[in-house]
């Protein structure tokens, strides 16, 4: 503790040493820049690069760890890179949130907190630091996942809470979290997606094939390795069916997903791939995926599924209010594993159908980085 305290005063010292009279932005809640193809690292990068920011200070709050192993230079696009050494995700991620926090009400301006972990202190530096404005993107529905216990669920759901009544802007990146928003706490936000155009400017790289042994013809998933992305009930489906699925995760990263790989390991039609944050071979292996099976259930606009609705891959989405305004109720969807088994055995839709199509027209009209960027441009200046 007595060298975290050491370091949070080199950090507020160096953000002072190097502070102009410009507008100050922190950002915090990401592990770093660029990012191993995470949904939020993914957007600070593409905000990074817009026109307008540049006028400002940024301070990026990022893992120590990470920019050791990453970063020569403590800038990255002209924004100050600031370490705090804790991890972002976990427990930790209280406390990580909390101290980038700390510094940039420190400092002064705005600060873009991009998750919900340590939203319950918002009230209390709002109340010491009056001229602090705080946008807060509450990414999903944290509080909601399985893995939790009730007193870990009240303590999310409270951050949360916190979040809505008591941040300057509170954005959400889904219609559906809108609603909730709205409805549980008569509160407004501002919607604002995911992009997923980045894919057209990556070369698809097609020595993932040989490196995974990938079969000629399959299915595609990919999640974190999370009860509440339905991963058994998905593979449940595959069992009895004579057509494969390639599923993309972090099975070695948690107890539930070594469970899953020992469960299903036996069936020569299922392929469990670790992890893969290469943009250029998920890209490659979109271009020969029969149906793309997504099931998510927590909330939120989940950034594979945008990727997938601009790869024009015919979409089979677990049945939830976010996944249904995702792609604008033009995907398939299921609740349980005999209902994929169903779609899957009937090929209800395929690539060739307008369903396919209207969702990528709605991808290049909503889900596209910069109509994205100019929205967060209008909250933050």
């Amino acid at each position: 503790m007595i060298n975290l305290s050491k370091s949070m005063f080199r950090n507020l010292k160096k953000i002072k040493q190097v502070a102009t009279k410009n507008k100050k932005l922190h950002i915090v809640g990401i592990v770093g820049v660029p990012g191993n193809y995470g949904g939020f690292e993914t957007l600070v990068d593409n905000l990074l690069d817009s026109n307008k920011l540049k006028f400002l200070d940024v301070y990026v709050y990022c893992e120590k760890f990470f920019l050791l192993k990453n970063h020569s230079s403590v800038k990255y696009k002209d924004a100050h890179l600031i370490p705090i050494n804790l991890k972002a995700n976990g427990w930790q991620s209280i406390l990580y949130d909390l101290i980038g926090m700390i510094y940039g009400c420190c400092a002064g301006g705005t600060i873009l907190v991009l998750g919900t972990s340590a939203t319950f202190a918002v009230p209390m530096l709002r109340l010491f630091f009056p001229k602090t404005k705080f946008l807060v993107n509450m990414a999903g529905l944290e509080w909601s996942r399985s893995k939790w216990n009730m007193p870990t669920r009240n303590f999310l759901k409270f951050n949360e809470r916190m979040a809505a009544k008591y941040s300057d802007i509170l954005i959400t990146d889904n219609e559906g979290l809108s609603e909730h928003v709205l409805t549980d706490y008569k509160c407004t936000s501002v919607y604002i997606p995911y992009g997923g155009d980045q894919f057209l400017n990556v070369d698809a790289n097609h020595q993932v094939f040989e490196e995974y042994a990938i079969p000629e013809s399959y299915d595609f998933a990919m999640a974190r390795a999370q009860i509440d992305n339905n991963i058994e009930v998905i593979l449940d489906a595959y069992i009895e069916m004579n057509r494969c699925i390639v599923f993309v995760s972090n099975w070695s990263n948690n107890e539930y997903g070594k469970k899953v790989t020992q469960k299903y390991k036996k069936y020569k039609n299922i392929f469990l791939i670790g992890p893969i944050y290469d943009v250029s071979k998920i890209k490659a292996l979109h271009t020969k995926t029969m149906f793309y099976i997504h099931g998510h259930s927590a909330g939120g606009t989940n950034p594979v599924l945008v990727e997938s609705m601009w790869s024009k891959l015919p979409v089979v989405a677990y049945d939830v209010t976010f996944n249904r305004y995702t792609t604008g109720n033009y995907a398939i969807y299921f609740n349980n594993s005999e209902d994929l088994k169903e779609i899957l055995t009937l090929r209800r839709y395929n690539s060739e159908s307008a369903y396919v199509e209207k969702m990528w027209q709605k991808a290049n009209q909503t889900y596209v980085w910069d109509k994205i960027i100019k929205s967060y441009e209008e909250i933050i200046l």
